[in-house]
């Protein structure tokens, strides 16, 4: 039977990039938007909250789940709202397609464990620290254990990742503009990431759809740089005087860090024994930010 993929979170940036990926391998997909106005014959209409309503597109094989209210600062604004939609409706929603027997890949965030000090594992326990990260915490334990109950892991893969950047990604999109004209900018170096790309992330995820691979999985940058340090590095990459960034932290420029924490990458060991890929080099993102660079 052909594969038919439903992308919950049509309207996302990482779907963006799946498109293509799904076009070039020829699969048949449906999206799923929150605007009803965007809906057309290949985007669906959802509204989270009202899931006993969603019909599930028929022959509907898999389903890769990007929905949610993404990043710390849009869950502390509105709290109630993004625990409703994270922690209550995701979940609901992907117990929904599992008892319709529709493979589900849910990607999560590495925000799980924002109180970690060392490289989490695939099976480590969560170590949250705020709204956000509390929030995606509830929502796996809640799919999981519902799996478990009925039976259905074989159904259910997650994939946890982390920082997923680009060009348009706003601090990169602001240097670029700078460096192109050799202008001096900031770059804190008390804040730290471990840099993937949205191409990784959606290889990745037809990787896990084409194989059913089930199980939970992490994809990560090879390991944690500062913004600084990254800013240096892309600039002697690009054969520019590295002090054109200028070093500077939270407190200086009246930032306050969410999440302060010097570990944000993941261990790959099992993800990278099942699937045979590897944690996304430093210098893979440096190239992909230089395009953008003159």
């Amino acid at each position: 039977m052909k594969e038919k993929i439903l992308i919950i979170g049509g309207d996302s940036t990482m779907a963006k990039f799946l498109i293509p990926q799904l076009n070039k391998e020829n699969f048949e997909f449906v999206l799923t938007t929150r605007s009803r106005k965007k809906v057309s014959k290949s985007k669906i209409f959802l509204d989270l909250t009202k899931i006993d309503k969603f019909v599930v597109p028929k022959k509907t094989n898999s389903a890769i789940v990007l929905a949610g209210i993404d990043g710390h600062e849009k869950c502390k604004k509105n709290y109630n709202y993004s625990y409703l939609i994270n922690s209550i409706c995701v979940p609901n929603l992907i117990k929904k397609l599992i008892i319709k027997k529709v493979f589900v890949c849910f990607v999560n965030t590495s925000a799980i464990f924002s109180k970690t000090s060392n490289l989490p594992k695939e099976n480590s326990q969560h170590y949250p620290s705020q709204g956000y990260g509390m929030q995606k915490s509830i929502a796996e334990k809640k799919i999981i254990n519902f799996a478990k109950k009925g039976n259905k892991l074989n159904m259910l893969s997650i994939l946890r990742v982390t920082k997923n950047v680009h060009t348009f990604t706003k601090i990169f999109n602001s240097w670029i503009k700078n460096i192109n004209k050799r202008k001096k900018f900031s770059a804190l170096k008390d804040l730290f990431f471990a840099p993937i790309s949205y191409y990784d992330t959606a290889k990745l995820l037809l990787k896990i759809i084409k194989k059913k691979q089930s199980g939970i999985m992490h994809l990560s940058g090879e390991k944690d740089i500062s913004y600084y340090n990254f800013a240096k590095r892309l600039l002697i990459y690009n054969n520019f005087n590295p002090n054109l960034a200028i070093p500077s932290n939270s407190y200086e420029e009246k930032k306050i860090l969410i999440n302060s924490n010097q570990f944000t990458a993941l261990c790959m060991k099992k993800t990278s024994k099942k699937l045979k890929i590897k944690p996304v080099k430093i210098l893979k993102i440096i190239k992909l930010i230089s395009s953008e660079i003159n």
